[in-house]
């Protein structure tokens, strides 16, 4: 369905709140240290982005507010299941 990573960012971009909290809740990662090895290194990322906004490296918990503020950890992981859909199984709802 996606091509580049690009494409499911804008995706996810276009979605409201509720939607991209619908990945976090209906999934389940199949490759947990996959995973991790991906939002560590989109964590990273994030604080390069956050500092060239604040001009300085960002600490922690301005770190960690722009995190909460803007659904990061969900974004991150609306991400993952859109593009390793190979490594999420869909947790069933009884």
């Amino acid at each position: 369905m996606f091509k580049t990573d690009e494409d499911v960012i804008l995706f996810i971009d276009s979605l409201d709140t509720g939607s991209i909290l619908q990945y976090s809740i209906n999934y389940a990662m199949k490759n947990l240290n996959h995973y991790l090895t991906l939002q560590s290194k989109w964590m990273e990322e994030e604080r390069y982005l956050l500092g060239t906004v604040i001009n300085h490296n960002p600490s922690e918990i301005e770190l960690l507010d722009a995190w909460e503020t803007h659904y990061n950890a969900e974004r991150f992981r609306a991400f993952y299941v859109l593009r390793y859909p190979e490594n999420v199984e869909k947790i069933r709802n009884n």
